[in-house]
């Protein structure tokens, strides 16, 4: 019952996200998909330097 009660704190800060500004969206995007690039990379390099 725990994961239904997750999503409930969001809907107090509705409009709060309704106000923010598109453009947000793709630099979101943006960061998280160079977080993740950057991992892989870090990984690959770890697996070929210990294996």
């Amino acid at each position: 019952m725990q994961s239904l009660a997750a999503g409930l704190p969001l809907g107090k800060d509705l409009l709060l996200l309704i106000s923010i500004d598109w453009k947000n969206i793709p630099v979101g995007l943006v960061a998280s998909s160079a977080s993740f690039l950057c991992s892989v990379m870090i990984v690959q390099f770890a697996l070929d330097y210990w294996l």
